[in-house]
């Protein structure tokens, strides 16, 4: 991408904060399990955290690694990782609808945020499937290399 269309896809992302907020509390809600344990100012400061993650992720291209194995590890019960997966499979759907839906007459910004998004999950499954190994390991005394 040119800096002028990186410069685009920041201004969208900044511009659609409010919605992409909302996104990730319909999210929690379709996702259900542990989510719905959180009261919804815990919901709202998750989803902010959540989103503002989620857009420095696109941004950078790359998964936030260190912030999974910190989500793993303090995540105490392993159906808590099959909601968080639940959650951003949802996630995913909601935003390519967001910008299918405002990018119509952007195509080639909408196809490179979708490209980014669908990228960024799969790197994000795969990353937490690997720290929740490493974890498994850890907890049976063996070294993860």
């Amino acid at each position: 991408m040119t800096n002028f269309q990186d410069h685009q896809l920041e201004r969208f992302l900044t511009a659609h904060a409010p919605a992409l907020t909302a996104i990730f509390l319909q999210a929690y809600a379709a996702a259900g399990g542990h989510y719905r344990l959180l009261s919804p100012e815990e919901q709202a400061r998750q989803a902010a955290i959540d989103s503002q993650e989620f857009v420095a992720d696109l941004l950078r291209g790359e998964v936030d690694q260190q912030a999974v194995r910190q989500t793993v590890q303090t995540t105490a019960q392993a159906a808590a990782v099959a909601d968080i997966l639940r959650m951003v499979t949802i996630q995913e759907r909601l935003f390519v609808a967001l910008l299918r839906a405002e990018l119509a007459t952007q195509p080639e910004l909408a196809t490179e945020l979708e490209r980014r998004c669908r990228n960024l999950m799969a790197r994000f499954r795969v990353s937490l499937a690997g720290a929740q190994a490493d974890a498994v390991l850890r907890r049976f005394g063996a070294r993860p290399d």
